[in-house]
């Protein structure tokens, strides 16, 4: 299996540990989140997860604060965990190649920009027929930047890293 068909599956298990605590299979979405993670770590390395500890904290204590500013903690209270293994994912994955990471991002934005369009164009009730708990299309919106926005930053922060690094090398010659 290539590194790129694992970042897709593990990105997949991912979403659906989401959607398995968005129907109320809480044990379901935390078995599969920490699966995401120890794929992640065997994937990467231990390393990875040490050298990255701080924005994983920091970026899993920003979704639990959006999660508890919108309500969405009473509705699905393993959401919490699921950030923290997505916070996870995203950090330890950084780390993949700008050939792996290149091809994924674009398509993963397309993928956003469609839920963010279907979520805003479909009637609630049809979204509740879906997912029942959610309350608004606000909801829908967070939630779907909770799930994605990190992996996004992640991908612009090593790209600035990289081209800081890149322009001060070439500085220094």
């Amino acid at each position: 299996m290539r590194h790129m068909d694992k970042l897709l599956f593990n990105f997949a298990l991912l979403v659906l540990s989401y959607a398995y605590a968005l129907y109320g299979e809480h044990l379901l979405a935390i078995f599969l989140g920490s699966l995401v993670i120890v794929i992640s770590i065997y994937t990467h390395s231990l390393r990875c997860l040490g050298k990255e500890y701080t924005r994983i904290l920091m970026t899993c204590l920003i979704e639990l604060l959006v999660l508890y500013a919108v309500g969405l903690y009473k509705l699905c209270p393993s959401l919490g965990y699921l950030s923290f293994c997505n916070a996870v994912f995203v950090w330890v994955t950084k780390e993949t190649s700008f050939k792996v990471l290149d091809m994924i991002m674009p398509k993963l934005l397309m993928l956003v920009l469609s839920l963010i369009v279907v979520a805003l164009i479909l009637p609630l009730n049809v979204i509740r027929f879906f997912v029942g708990d959610l309350q608004s299309a606000f909801h829908q919106f967070v939630l779907i930047a909770i799930i994605f926005l990190p992996s996004f930053y992640a991908y612009f922060y090593k790209c600035k890293k990289e081209t800081h690094q890149t322009s001060f090398r070439m500085w220094l010659s």
